[in-house]
């Protein structure tokens, strides 16, 4: 992911996203993950400024190469700081009230896999989850592509 994230191998999104799908299937049909028709995949939100240094958002572009519908509808407030050099309870209050949900016309979603890139202390998860559920939206489940 490092590569991917940092260093702009934008070539490895389809393998990293095919890695992804068979992922998502073997947890599904081991019953660890709710895929019900319907389900769809949704990013977990970035600082629009990183996405835009990467060239695009990766875990969206990772998401779209897995075989399964991707739904973005979480955003980060433009005054969230990078999370990076931050401690646990820092990173937590840094996005109280910084995930938000994209509006959507047309398209009504209810259950969500949220999938993020890394997994540090899990506040970004967390506050998607909340955020989503707020809003009605179930997550039935996080997947994260690697851990620091």
């Amino acid at each position: 992911m490092i590569g991917l994230k940092e260093r702009g191998r934008r070539d490895a999104i389809p393998e990293i996203g095919a890695v992804l799908g068979s992922a998502i299937r073997y947890l599904a049909a081991r019953g660890d993950l709710s895929m019900d028709p319907g389900t769809v995949l949704s990013p977990a939100p970035t600082r629009r400024r990183s996405a835009r240094l990467r060239g695009g958002d990766t875990v969206a572009a990772v998401c779209r190469e897995s075989g399964f519908e991707v739904v973005p509808l979480v955003y980060l407030a433009p005054s969230t700081r990078d999370s990076a050099g931050l401690d646990a309870a820092s990173r937590r209050s840094n996005l109280v009230g910084a995930v938000r949900r994209i509006n959507r016309v047309g398209r009504s979603v209810d259950r969500v896999v949220l999938v993020d890139d890394v997994v540090t202390t899990g506040a970004t998860a967390g506050a998607t989850v909340e955020c989503l559920a707020v809003a009605g939206i179930q997550v039935t489940g996080v997947v994260v592509l690697t851990a620091a």
